[in-house]
């Protein structure tokens, strides 16, 4: 079996028959992929839905769990995942009608151990595309360099297709209970990839969503856990990261996730419990913006230096500004 497709379910019944229809259109075999779906405890009727599918595709399989979020959901379907590829697709997106024939016949010209997309941007009723996240012009080989260098800085796992062995030779699992738990993982994971290859060509529809969903809306929490995957990948900069260049994209790319921490918690800057926060983490944030504008001067960016000084001087007066 080739790929493992894996799908953590949790109040999506208005959208989950659209991503597994989306996945049995394919024009492949059956017998070439499976379908792991993760019921998280969820409280709708999303799994009745999931249970129609299970009924005619001898290929879902299905795992019940007591509600553990999503990073556990993705841990336990590459548990049970026999794909030599593994997707992790959430159920409120959905993917296009030739993606596993693209990814089949880019695992024909060669073994990679991780492939990338773009994420076709849609809006909640998805009838609008709002934008395709990559801007390259053709079918590109990347360095880890090269992709953080492109800008490409969102980590989102969805848009990676990734041999199974090579997640569990280098211990990769997502972090649980946590939002945003796939930035630090998407670092390592190109990382520790090498060389990724990187489709000009988007297969992965990406909803965006105004209500029930975590990137809806800001929360303190959401603040909270940004503060700690960033020193997470601070950690992994210094235990891991050798080269001085990609220290400084990596540092830059924390201070962006500090500044994210800080924009979407804006209903509750006036709040004490927010006070406690930003005081608990106030020099965190500002020894991290002293240390890119350090990287930055090095090779000579005075464009970040000057933006990494200014947040590091008054991060909330900072993000203010870009707020108007």
């Amino acid at each position: 079996m080739i790929l493992s497709i894996i799908i953590p379910v949790y109040n999506v019944q208005k959208y989950i028959r659209q991503c597994l229809d989306s996945i049995y259109i394919q024009d492949v075999s059956l017998d070439i992929y499976e379908v792991i779906v993760i019921n998280d405890g969820t409280p709708d009727n999303s799994m009745e839905i999931v249970y129609e599918f299970a009924e005619k595709y001898n290929n879902l399989q299905i795992i019940n769990q007591e509600n553990q979020g999503l990073s556990m959901a993705r841990n336990n379907g590459l548990k049970a995942a026999n794909g030599e590829y593994v997707w992790f697709i959430d159920s409120d997106d959905w993917i296009a009608s030739n993606s596993i024939t693209t990814i089949l016949h880019q695992l024909s010209i060669n073994n990679y151990n991780v492939i990338s997309t773009p994420l076709i941007k849609i809006n909640e009723d998805g009838n609008e595309i709002i934008g395709n996240d990559f801007n390259i012009l053709q079918d590109s080989y990347f360095s880890y360099n090269d992709y953080f260098s492109h800008r490409i800085r969102h980590s989102a796992i969805q848009r990676f297709v990734i041999k199974r062995l090579f997640l569990i030779d280098n211990n990769l699992e997502f972090y649980p209970n946590i939002y945003h738990e796939d930035l630090e993982y998407g670092i390592k994971l190109i990382h520790k990839a090498g060389d990724i290859k990187v489709l000009k060509e988007g297969i992965y529809y990406y909803r965006i969503r105004q209500s029930g969903s975590i990137t809806a809306k800001g929360s303190l929490k959401r603040s909270k856990d940004l503060i700690r995957v960033s020193s997470q990948i601070q950690d992994y900069i210094k235990t891991d990261i050798k080269e001085f260049f990609l220290k400084f994209l990596l540092r830059e790319i924390v201070v962006e996730y500090l500044v994210y921490s800080i924009i979407i918690a804006y209903d509750y800057w006036n709040t004490n419990e927010y006070s406690h926060f930003y005081k608990n983490n106030k020099c965190y944030i500002k020894r991290s913006a002293v240390s890119l504008a350090f990287y930055a001067l090095a090779f000579i960016k005075l464009r970040i230096v000057v933006r990494a000084v200014m947040f590091g001087i008054a991060p909330i007066s900072f993000v203010k500004k870009r707020r108007i």
